[in-house]
């Protein structure tokens, strides 16, 4: 926060935080290849998504906190909000709409591969993607690239899967600081919980007073967020993605969905 208004060390924090958020087999590509056409889908849709993601954050975050934040903290702490957990402000100060956003770029994350957890830009992009392609009625398509069904069913699941997490770790801590704490408001939980999830490392300084239990809560938060729910859930499954018997023997049917 010393330092929010000095431009050569925000420049070069926001430069490392973009580079370690990207993902090392994206800059690997970059250097492979080197022209826009010859890189993988992969690789397009991390730097398509983060730019979207970087900027966006950023305009918002200026137009939410006018003048709260100059428009070199709403850069930085939209770059940050994605893996890094620098601050140039007091994240205590963040109003409603800047909270929300703030929330939002933290559970997106970085991208695959990288040193950032979260959802990971690729897996929302696939998403939106998916979303968009079910309302039309249409085959989900990027870059002139067909998006699998198993890409969006993993997709689908680790959403749901991550969601599920986030809404069990919060009225976990919520309950434990209500009978044991000394009765924390929910906003800096949540902010909390989603910032430990995402590996991100921002807090609006609740940690020290939360509770063993609550604490016990976040450690495992992170170590679940930095596995990922689908690597943890993996593990108990055997099957290595072949249909067994029970599958094949099985009729298909219909559930009438929405």
């Amino acid at each position: 926060i010393s330092f929010r208004n000095d431009i050569i060390l925000n420049l070069i924090t926001m430069i490392l935080i973009i580079l370690g958020g990207i993902g090392f087999v994206v800059m690997n590509d970059i250097l492979t290849h080197k022209k826009w056409r010859k890189f993988s889908l992969n690789t397009k849709v991390v730097l398509v998504m983060s730019a979207i993601l970087i900027v966006g954050g950023g305009l918002f975050f200026k137009l939410f906190m006018w003048k709260e934040i100059s428009f070199l903290q709403a850069m930085f702490s939209s770059v940050s909000a994605r893996t890094a957990g620098f601050a140039s402000f007091d994240m205590a100060t963040l109003n409603g709409p800047s909270y929300v956003l703030m929330i939002f770029l933290m559970f997106i994350g970085a991208a695959p591969c990288s040193t950032g957890g979260g959802f990971k830009v690729t897996s929302f992009f696939v998403l939106i993607c998916s979303l968009h392609a079910i309302i039309r009625g249409r085959t989900p398509q990027a870059f002139s690239r067909k998006i699998s069904d198993t890409q969006m069913e993993k997709t689908f699941a680790l959403f749901t899967l991550e969601i599920s997490y986030l809404l069990i770790a919060i009225t976990g801590i919520l309950t434990i600081e209500k009978f044991f704490g000394v009765g924390i408001e929910s906003k800096p939980i949540v902010f909390e919980v989603v910032s430990g999830f995402a590996t991100v490392g921002l807090s609006q300084g609740i940690t020290s007073t939360l509770t063993w239990g609550s604490k016990l809560v976040l450690i495992f938060t992170m170590f679940m967020g930095r596995l990922g729910p689908l690597t943890i859930v993996s593990i108990w499954n055997n099957r290595k993605n072949m249909l067994s018997e029970k599958d094949i023997k099985c009729v298909e049917g219909k559930i009438f969905i929405g």
